[in-house]
């Protein structure tokens, strides 16, 4: 098994708009997020503070992609370029399909 790599709310909120899902609501630091599929799940946003890897395992069990396509998404620099390259992202394909694109 990879080791998880850690990242904060905001790239892992990149991560899920990547992968088609919206932003239903907040509550206070918590946001809910829900895919067209029916997937949802929800990420702290606690400024200044990364996600701990055991929640970061159970966003990734709710999402439905494994940890080795998590940890290449994950990488900043894919993240930076890959709204802008891969806007037409279905989750059939899955995250590393991405890469091939």
């Amino acid at each position: 098994m990879s080791k998880l790599q850690i990242i904060d709310a905001k790239k892992m909120e990149n991560l899920l708009f990547l992968l088609k899902f919206e932003k239903i609501r907040q509550k206070g630091s918590h946001a809910f997020y829900k895919h067209p599929d029916g997937r949802t799940t929800t990420v702290p946003h606690h400024k200044g503070r990364v996600l701990a890897r055991p929640l970061i395992r159970e966003i990734l069990q709710e999402i439905e992609i494994t940890i080795d396509d998590y940890n290449i998404s994950s990488s900043s620099n894919f993240l930076k370029i890959s709204s802008i390259r891969f806007v037409n992202f279905a989750h059939e394909d899955g995250v590393s399909s991405l890469l091939s694109g």
